[in-house]
């Protein structure tokens, strides 16, 4: 099987979220004797021309075509043009696709510029979804808020996955680090709702008993404002690699009061080191946080976050080790391995629904 991944990484390249997302996916299933090649639209330093290429146009993208010759092709994510001439160019050559949205297709990110998105909708997106063979969900969440169900009706639900670390460490030290680990983003990710809950921790006095950690790459000014807590709130800046696990191994808990997501990467990382979790509903994680008793529900509000926050305090210091076993027993389902398997078993299915004997 030949499985060709498109995705747009954006301006931070490697910073993004969608990245990691489909780097490691694509890994994974080459990983099971799978041919993966990916195709990007924005020039990285991640393009290496073997496994990442960079194809900005249809210029770059035929001729990958005509050396891949793929049996199935996977656009990640949505609202990018080349979406619209790729896909052209595929149905003229019979090449079945499948849109898989990472967040896309959600009521919430359809209110940010409406407007536009409905007429984008009308003369171009609509028809390149209800062409596509099948969709992709992360989640019943996902789903449940996408624009798009009559759209195309064909859809299938894969999370997305994590790679487990080995012997991830237990708890050390007294003082309670919390950790924010995603896109420094003032609005998107509820900083502007979270930093008022974490000045009135402070006011009340809790520098003694937490801190908080944040890691992220800024796509705004608002990482400017995390330096006014002193100690008790310390930006980090960007991690990835082993920066990253140590953030994680150093944590206590994580949080994360996102307005929208698809599946966030940084839970599940969270989760496969054995650390509880804060998240939003928004955030399409709550339920897993929820029913595996790996973390807390927290509505977007100062009020819940700071009694949420105290709240944890008492249970986790408690039965510590009770919610690090939760949490990597949640986390071992969401294995990169085990979702590849799923996706593959999904391509098959897709492909021989199509025609095609793989």
């Amino acid at each position: 099987m030949k499985i060709l991944h498109i995705a747009y990484f954006g301006k931070n390249g490697n910073y993004n979220g969608i990245y990691e997302a489909v780097y490691s996916l694509a890994m994974a299933q080459a990983k099971l004797g799978v041919s993966v090649k990916v195709a990007i639209t924005s020039h990285q330093p991640v393009v290496d021309n073997n496994f990442i290429y960079f194809t900005p146009t249809l210029r770059e993208f035929k001729p990958l075509l005509n050396d891949f010759s793929p049996d199935l092709v996977v656009f990640n994510s949505l609202y990018e043009f080349q979406q619209i001439t790729f896909s052209h160019e595929l149905r003229k050559r019979k090449m079945p696709y499948i849109l898989a949205f990472h967040g896309g297709a959600s009521k919430d990110n359809a209110r940010k510029g409406w407007l536009k998105k409905k007429i984008a909708n009308y003369l171009f997106w609509n028809y390149f979804i209800s062409k596509a063979k099948a969709v992709v969900y992360l989640n019943q969440n996902e789903f449940n808020k996408s624009i798009f169900k009559r759209t195309n009706k064909k859809y299938f639900i894969i999370p997305n996955g994590v790679e487990l670390p080995v012997n991830p460490l237990k708890y050390e030290g007294r003082k309670m680090n919390i950790a924010f680990l995603s896109r420094i983003d003032f609005y998107g990710k509820g900083l502007d709702v979270l930093l008022p809950a974490i000045q009135q921790l402070y006011d009340e006095g809790w520098e003694d008993k937490i801190q908080f950690l944040f890691y992220g790459f800024p796509s705004d000014d608002s990482y400017k404002k995390l330096s006014q807590f002193g100690d008790f709130l310390r930006y980090k800046g960007y991690v990835r690699g082993e920066e990253k696990s140590e953030a994680f191994r150093n944590a206590f808990l994580n949080i994360l009061p996102s307005r929208s997501e698809g599946m966030p990467m940084t839970i599940l990382e969270a989760l496969s080191y054995g650390r509880p979790c804060m998240v939003t509903p928004m955030t399409n994680m709550g339920d897993l946080i929820v029913n595996n008793n790996c973390g807390w529900l927290i509505e977007l509000t100062v009020e819940s976050i700071v009694s949420t926050i105290k709240k944890a305090y008492d249970e986790f210091l408690t039965t510590p080790n009770k919610y690090y076993s939760n949490c990597i027993k949640a986390a071992e389902e969401y294995s990169w391995q085990n979702i590849s398997m799923k996706t593959l078993a999904m391509y098959k299915e897709i492909l021989c629904n199509n025609g095609q004997n793989i």
